[in-house]
């Protein structure tokens, strides 16, 4: 405020933009996570939040850092509604509503943190060292995301451009649980793969129902028969 003679009051729309972005934010990533998929919404919602936050650093004057924290507050938006959605997406179902808890609770515990960057640095490095250090933490975190984190296995099962995707995990799992290598292949694993689609498709669940009904009346000709004996 000193470096740019403003008075307090001047400061409130630059406070209040990043949560306009997040309102915003939160709609647009949130349709991007349904359509694209969850990892494609926080790694670019990261990105965005990253890079408008770190070029906050560097504005010139109070219009720049209010547009400046409007884009980044659509990133932080995008973050939010995705890390829920695949969190409980992806986790087990006795852990869905712990996982979901802890990251909106998170949330919160990282807005606290620029206060102790606030406290500990600003006084030797300036205001700006706050828009650098949370530009580049979400920047560094979206790049390791790239490469790490998995798409949420809701939306693999449900797009069906992702289903070979979602029944490689399945399998991989499948024969992890029976304590097989990544390599071998059992007859079993393919056999309930095979089962699977077939009870998916309609004309499969119909073949299954005349398959059973052969069995079955097979099965009730046999007992006359023993009986008739």
């Amino acid at each position: 405020m000193r470096e740019w003679g403003l008075k307090p009051g001047q400061l409130g729309p630059v406070f209040s933009a990043s949560l306009v972005g997040i309102l915003f934010g939160s709609a647009l990533f949130g349709w991007i996570g349904d359509r694209y998929g969850r990892k494609i919404a926080l790694i670019s919602s990261n990105l965005l939040f990253g890079v408008f936050t770190f070029a906050a650093a560097y504005s010139a004057n109070l219009d720049q850092l209010f547009w400046l924290r409007l884009l980044a507050g659509l990133g932080i938006g995008g973050v939010i509604p995705n890390i829920v959605a695949i969190n409980t997406e992806s986790a087990p179902r006795k852990y869905r509503a712990t996982l979901a808890l802890l990251a909106v609770g998170f949330v919160s515990v990282g807005g606290a943190i620029p206060g102790v960057v606030a406290a500990t640095l600003v006084p030797a490095h300036g205001w700006q060292i706050l828009f650098i250090i949370g530009g580049i933490v979400p920047i560094v975190l979206a790049v390791i995301g790239l490469f790490t984190l998995p798409e949420s296995i809701k939306f693999m099962a449900l797009h069906e451009s992702q289903r070979a995707k979602s029944a490689g995990l399945s399998d991989l799992a499948a024969r992890q649980r029976l304590g097989l290598g990544a390599r071998h292949r059992t007859y079993r694993l393919d056999h309930r793969a095979a089962g699977r689609c077939l009870v998916r498709r309609p004309a499969g669940r119909a073949a299954l129902h005349v398959v059973v009904a052969a069995i079955r009346a097979r099965r009730h000709g046999l007992l006359r028969h023993l009986e008739a004996q």
